[in-house]
């Protein structure tokens, strides 16, 4: 694939991370695609078209950038701001190093929204991950899905 359309697959999915909310992911996202976007105007001859690409580049900069001052206030805030990217067939993850950092005495609910969960097998998964947080922290109080 070329820089040009993988810079553009990646911007897309950075847009649409950011209109859902996704921020953190969106900022990757970003950064990424704008790196990928430069490198192919670098190599582009003709100048009108690098001046339109160029134009467009600074968008996403600023975009990006408003993320950054976003994600940045809400760190000041201690708001917990973390993203976890998981690829389609990725490997070796489990609840531990997924959730393990947020669970501790203070912890009183966990919202969990996993909008690809297809399988049986997956659902029993996190029930079962979910009673045993139950169980070793009676003071939570839910553990909803969406």
């Amino acid at each position: 694939m070329s820089n040009a359309m993988h810079a553009k697959e990646l911007l897309i999915r950075a847009v649409e991370c950011d209109q859902s909310g996704r921020i953190l992911e969106a900022q990757t996202l970003y950064t990424d695609g704008i790196a990928e976007l430069m490198s192919f105007v670098n190599g582009e001859p003709d100048e009108a078209k690098r001046k339109v690409f160029l134009t467009r580049i600074k968008e996403y900069m600023d975009r990006a950038d408003a993320i950054k001052a976003r994600v940045n206030g809400k760190l000041m805030l201690g708001e917990v701001v973390s993203h976890v990217s998981i690829e389609e067939n990725d490997t070796g993850y489990d609840y531990e190093q997924v959730f393990g950092q947020y669970m501790d005495q203070h912890t009183i609910e966990i919202l969990l929204e996993e909008p690809y969960i297809t399988q049986n097998y997956q659902e029993h998964g996190i029930w079962n991950r979910a009673k045993l947080y139950l169980i070793q922290d009676p003071s939570m109080s839910s553990f909803p899905t969406k």
